[in-house]
């Protein structure tokens, strides 16, 4: 019988592939953080895991949440910041028809990156 922590590395690639099939993914992501992480020691101990590799692939776990909470925290914030540039500069631009122009850029439309047509645009 191999090693506890050889037997671990062996399966790793095949709880890799396991956890990236989406219907796995979207069952994970419905899950609190706690019960996800629950989930997860489950689906490795399943996978044969020894305990003190499941804890480490907790810590593991643990630092990525962290860094996705904080990346998703910066993106809604730098969004934000972006929303307010922009309504900013589509007032300094068009004045009483910034709100007209947010509107269009909202459905996908972007009047001044198409051809101009001297005489009727």
């Amino acid at each position: 019988m191999l090693p506890d922590d050889v037997r671990a590395l062996r399966v790793a690639p095949l709880t890799e592939s396991f956890l990236r099939r989406p219907g796995v993914q979207a069952e994970l992501a419905a899950l609190s953080e706690a019960d996800r992480a629950d989930a997860l020691a489950e689906i490795r101990r399943g996978f044969g895991y020894p305990e003190d590799a499941v804890a480490r692939a907790a810590a593991v776990d643990a630092r990525h949440e962290a860094a996705w909470a904080a990346g998703l925290a910066y993106w809604a914030a730098r969004q934000d910041a972006a929303d307010s540039e922009l309504d900013a500069l589509r007032a300094r631009f068009f004045g009483d028809r910034a709100s007209t122009i947010a509107n269009e850029e909202a459905l996908g439309f972007f009047r001044f990156t198409r051809p101009r047509v001297y005489g009727v645009n």
